[in-house]
């Protein structure tokens, strides 16, 4: 039985949360292997720009079909990626990985490698056209404008509020329901309330080595940093009604009352002038009485100090 592991992706978290695009790549998927059932042994969905190479969810669906040489199954290839380049790297890694493995794509299952690789140079170029096409339809309205015509640039639907709404929405419930998200809050709220019950003091650059040791991700995958820290210390600090990370408090220090040190020096300038060593003059200190500024006993150094103060 032909085993199998499913590639799903969508450019945005809003089409991963609405399903849109995901459920027609799964009815493609079911159509080949609707009659096998139980061959899917892996399902991976990546909400990430098919410009952006280094996929976290595509690593893992790799390394699984490298495992178990598990055929990988694309709905179309625009999914996998329309960068040639990376598209035939990933057919050579395919081969010589610890189990070879296959790459199916739903909507032409038959293609061989050499049509897929000119469909990936296609695919490449259509991406660039469509780049190319977007931008001086902009530059052409803008040259519009300039000579004073009254048109607008973009898609005024999409900025209204509720649509922005809907959007901020849509970014919320994948927070939400994010596991590497929820992991790092978890962790970051134990870290606080243990450095708050020992007194310690803890910073962001602590939280970010702390997360790395226990390898918790973030939503993309990737480990963290200060910069993408913050925000998420920002949350678990107003969940826990905190304005600012804990910081050690201290006792304040005691003052020391400084002793008056006039008389044991006139003391040692004498005894000096007589051809007393340093320490027989620290030895008669001790025994009349005398103490340092400090509070201490007199030691030879102590003594030639005091002199030549």
């Amino acid at each position: 039985m032909t085993k199998f592991v499913q590639y799903l992706r969508v450019s945005t978290t809003k089409q991963g949360l609405s399903g849109l695009g995901i459920e027609d790549q799964k009815r493609a998927v079911a159509e080949i292997t609707k009659n096998c059932a139980d061959c899917i042994i892996g399902t991976f969905e990546e909400h990430e720009s098919g410009g952006n190479n280094d996929r976290p969810k595509l690593k893992e669906a790799l390394k699984l079909c490298g495992n178990t040489g598990a055929t990988l199954l694309v709905a179309k290839l625009d999914r996998l990626s329309r960068n040639a380049a990376f598209i035939l790297t990933l057919i050579e890694k395919s081969k010589t990985a610890k189990k070879p493995f296959k790459i199916l794509f739903c909507d032409n299952p038959e293609i061989d490698e050499t049509m897929l690789g000119m469909l990936a140079i296609f695919a490449q170029h259509e991406r660039k056209t469509m780049a190319d096409r977007q931008k001086a339809a902009y530059r052409s309205k803008r040259a519009r404008i300039a000579n004073g015509e009254n048109i607008k640039i973009g898609n005024a639907e999409a900025f209204t509020p509720e649509v922005r709404q809907k959007g901020i929405e849509a970014k919320r419930a994948y927070r939400a329901q994010n596991e590497n998200l929820i992991n790092a809050k978890i962790t970051i709220k134990k870290e606080i309330e243990t450095a708050t019950t020992k007194n310690r003091t803890i910073t962001a650059n602590d939280l970010v080595k702390e997360l790395n040791r226990q390898k918790i991700q973030t939503i993309r995958g990737y480990e963290y940093e200060l910069k993408n820290i913050r925000p998420i210390i920002k949350e678990v600090l107003n969940e826990m009604n905190l304005q600012a990370l804990p910081t050690a408090t201290t006792e304040p220090k005691t003052k020391i009352q400084k002793i008056d040190t006039t008389a044991a020096k006139t003391v040692c300038t004498n005894m000096r002038a007589n051809n007393k060593t340093f320490q027989q003059i620290a030895d008669f200190l001790n025994d009349n009485g005398f103490m340092t500024a400090k509070g201490s006993k007199f030691e030879a150094m102590t003594v030639k100090r005091l002199i030549e103060k």
